[in-house]
């Protein structure tokens, strides 16, 4: 029987690791967890310097990541920058091109390649959509580029559509959840209970058929749902499916390998005032509300910036938030704190020690 435990372990060891997901530096997550849906950048996480690893409710099978990043590039009516608008000055120049001199946009599985130059978009659809976007500029006259752009962004920080999308996806996956649901039932319930009551022989063949079984619907389940939200990830879409058909522990938490790239193309100030409402948010939005004010050196970054930042603060102004608002203070030692995060600091530190090259402010001060 020790060795039935010992299985059994490892079948947990392997589900907890499941249940982690991978946050690159640069992007977003909103992961529930035991406390409620929480949100957090990669670089925040236990990690290291390429990102960190969101842990997910062990009990939640109908989604419990959601992966969100701004856009790699910024678009002007000029041209496009290979910079994001938010994250202020390069350590070196990056690589631009006036729509003149763009001669060819695509996207190959998860890249944007622009005249052949690839430029790394961290999903599939987000390549295609950035290209279809960039191709569909490259037609128009310059006079019209800018509505078109800004109609972009719009779309890109529409909450009630992505809290529309959201409701839907919970009602589409409805079967892969009870899947998923009688995967765990059967790994982590009726299995030891039969083990333990009636013994392993010959009854662990029947549990693992079943098992597999499951893993296979699980499997087919998937592939549907994942072509019709990713549908040009073709590539993506075979992994995950053979994936979880051929590890069925993998089924246990399908429903996170769809949420997970769900809305990867949305800015992550819209995904969490949909998805992580309330104080929970506040410091998320902070942080980025404070990249996002930094000016760019480069011009076309900079007039995409300037169009972000005004729609980004329409919607921290709808939805109550006050970038202004200085920490509560309950140590009588703090003088100064960090804009970006809100540490507090007692000592002559000038910069804040998570957030490199913010300069702290004075309480009470601006």
């Amino acid at each position: 029987m020790a060795e039935w435990l010992l299985l059994w372990l490892v079948a947990v060891v392997l589900y907890l690791v499941e249940c982690c997901s991978w946050v690159r530096n640069g992007a977003w997550c909103c992961c529930r967890s035991v406390r409620g849906w929480q949100a957090s950048s990669g670089s925040r996480l236990f990690g290291n310097d390429r990102g960190g690893i969101a842990f997910c409710h062990p009990l939640a099978q109908s989604g419990a990541i959601l992966h969100c990043a701004e856009w790699p590039i910024s678009i002007s009516p000029t041209g496009v920058v290979d910079a994001p608008a938010s994250q202020g000055s390069q350590e070196s120049t990056p690589a631009s091109w006036s729509f003149e001199e763009i001669t060819s946009v695509s996207s190959s599985v998860d890249d944007l390649r622009i005249n052949g130059v690839s430029i790394a978009a961290g999903s599939a659809v987000l390549a295609a959509d950035m290209a279809a976007h960039l191709n569909e500029l490259r037609e128009l006259p310059e006079s019209k580029r800018a509505s078109v752009i800004r109609l972009a962004i719009k779309h890109n920080l529409d909450v009630k559509d992505i809290g529309k999308i959201w409701e839907d996806f919970q009602k589409q996956t409805a079967s892969l959840k009870r899947t998923a649901r009688m995967s765990f039932a059967l790994l982590f319930v009726v299995a030891p209970l039969a083990i333990v009551l009636l013994g392993p022989y010959p009854l662990w063949i029947y549990l693992l058929a079943g098992w597999l079984g499951l893993g296979v619907i699980s499997a087919r389940q998937l592939f549907v749902l994942h072509k019709k939200y990713f549908k040009p990830a073709g590539f993506d879409r075979w992994v995950q499916a053979l994936s979880v058909g051929s590890f069925p522990l993998a089924a246990t938490r399908a429903v996170d390998r769809l949420s997970k790239e769900l809305f990867y193309g949305r800015h992550p100030v819209a995904v969490i005032c949909a998805i992580c409402p309330g104080p929970s948010a506040e410091s998320a939005l902070r942080e980025q509300w404070f990249d996002l004010s930094i000016a760019a050196s480069e011009p076309a970054r900079e007039w995409y910036r300037s169009a972000l930042s005004l729609e980004v603060g329409k919607l921290l102004e709808r939805t109550g938030f006050d970038a202004t608002r200085q920490p509560t203070i309950e140590d009588p030692a703090v003088v100064k704190f960090c804009p970006r995060c809100h540490g507090q600091f007692t000592g002559a530190a000038e910069v804040c020690h998570d957030c490199p090259d913010v300069a702290l402010i004075a309480l009470g001060g601006s």
